[in-house]
């Protein structure tokens, strides 16, 4: 789709990418720990926590080089079309709300509303359900990005579990299988959506 692509392949309970490094960098509130010491239900990941060589080698092996080409690709962008605008995709079961997907701007503090809400038609168009903010408005991560230079536009998107893996409630059973039909489905509606709304991006 003429776009950049930059993905982690690893999970967050091995180090959060979208959390500035901040003291203590292990703890169990996952919404603001770079390394979680507890799953997002409240249980206990080790017997032992991690020392402090252990933190460092997630940071230099993990987020230090996911951060660093990140930032290399934007000043890419940035010399080559004066501004970027990146969208942070992820998925959950509660991160949507009552809602299929919800993208989030920081409360208008990090991307135009309009191109929000331009992506919400086109996703709506394709069957989805689509709130804007609520209940997820963005990283502290993409917020920083975009402080720095306001040419850098930031959104974040977050789509249900159930809309591409089964269409249950999932919690913190290890998923092994998914609905490989659905799963197609959503798909090609994400391509269209995309298309279309990429399409239109300027």
């Amino acid at each position: 789709m003429n776009v950049t692509i930059l993905s982690a392949n690893y999970s967050r309970y091995v180090v959060d990418l979208n959390r500035i490094i901040t003291e203590p960098l292990i703890g169990e509130n996952y919404n603001k720990s770079t390394i979680y010491s507890k799953t997002i239900w409240g249980r206990d990941l080790y017997k032992k926590l991690p020392n402090k060589n252990e933190v460092e080698r997630r940071l230099k092996n993990y987020y230090y080089p996911y951060h660093n080409k990140l930032k290399e690709l934007i000043d890419i962008k940035l010399k080559q079309f004066g501004k970027v605008f990146i969208i942070d995709l992820h998925s959950g079961y509660s991160s949507t709300g009552d809602k299929d997907i919800c993208l989030g701007n920081a409360n208008n503090e990090m991307a135009d509303i309009k191109r929000v809400e331009k992506f919400k038609s086109c996703l709506e168009r394709v069957g989805y359900t689509v709130g804007i903010n609520k209940p997820m408005t963005g990283g502290k991560v993409l917020r920083k990005y975009h402080h720095n230079n306001t040419n850098i536009e930031c959104m974040i998107f977050e789509l249900n579990f159930r809309k591409y893996i089964e269409d249950r409630e999932i919690g913190e059973e290890a998923v092994l299988t998914y609905n490989s039909e659905l799963f197609n489905n959503s798909k090609q509606k994400l391509k269209k959506a995309f298309e279309e709304y990429l399409l239109n991006l300027k």
